[in-house]
């Protein structure tokens, strides 16, 4: 077995029960550890329709790691399956108890019944359970830094987020023109008219704004559909009018297609 170097320790193996209730199998599964003690995501593993054995089918699941149990009664990509233990770990819920106990705890069926229902909604949408309501972030109009000539002609325009940016710029261009022969030439500050727009990742507790990569600052534009072409040029996805996944998300939140 191979030794995580970065943290000294091995990865995480828990016998995994399997197959049909009369006839159970158990092995050895190779797992992923969440924040909540007790509980561990691994693969699922299905029983082959071309051949006379087990196959993984791509998905996962959360596992009680005590009795190699499936904690949940939903399987999906492993985005979902991170989100579920993460929604399991409630106050007074002990995971590490048998499986006798934690099902005769008041309330753990219900929130077992409930939370399963939930997560198999988002796995055939392909979506996380924790939505934002909105993407859409409004901002206030940029504040405009204008460059005139001595006829009160445009010269040079900048946008800025902020006053104090704005103001910054325009002293730039006053000292400028007072080492040029343009020393009439005026620096005026006013502010935009429309507000503009950001997008931000539809998933709870993810958040990352639309960024432009060249200036790592969010995207802000005043027409909503440019902001997401721009976002699905950039790997996004679009779940509704309303909300977007960043790469990362949407790659976490892509139910696998079941392998044979």
């Amino acid at each position: 077995m191979q030794i995580n170097h970065r943290t000294g320790a091995a990865p995480t193996v828990v016998e995994r029960t399997f197959g049909p209730r009369k006839a159970p199998q158990v092995a050895p599964v190779l797992v992923e550890d969440t924040p909540v003690p007790g509980l561990v995501i691994a693969p699922v593993v299905r029983r082959a329709l071309l051949s006379d054995g087990w196959r993984f089918s791509g998905e996962w699941t959360v596992l009680h790691a005590a009795s190699g149990l499936s904690a949940l009664g939903a399987v999906g990509a492993l985005g979902h399956m991170r989100e579920a233990a993460a929604l399991l770990n409630r106050p007074g819920l002990d995971w590490t108890r048998p499986t006798s106990e934690l099902t005769a705890s008041p309330g753990v069926k219900e929130l077992l019944t409930g939370l399963s229902a939930r997560v198999r909604a988002a796995v055939a949408e392909s979506r996380p359970a924790q939505l934002r309501d909105t993407s859409w972030q409004v901002r206030p109009p940029l504040w405009v830094v204008t460059l005139l000539d001595s006829d009160g002609k445009v010269v040079e325009t900048g946008a800025c987020r902020t006053y104090t940016d704005a103001e910054s710029e325009a002293v730039s261009y006053g000292r400028a023109l007072d080492r040029t022969a343009h020393a009439d030439w005026k620096v005026e500050i006013s502010r935009g008219i429309d507000p503009e727009w950001e997008l931000s990742c539809a998933w709870r507790p993810c958040g990352d704004a639309l960024t432009d990569p060249e200036s790592g600052f969010p995207f802000r534009h005043p027409d909503r559909a440019g902001l997401v072409a721009d976002a699905l040029e950039q790997g996004w996805r679009q779940l509704d009018q309303r909300r977007v996944l960043c790469p990362v998300c949407s790659d976490l939140f892509t139910t696998p297609l079941p392998a044979y």
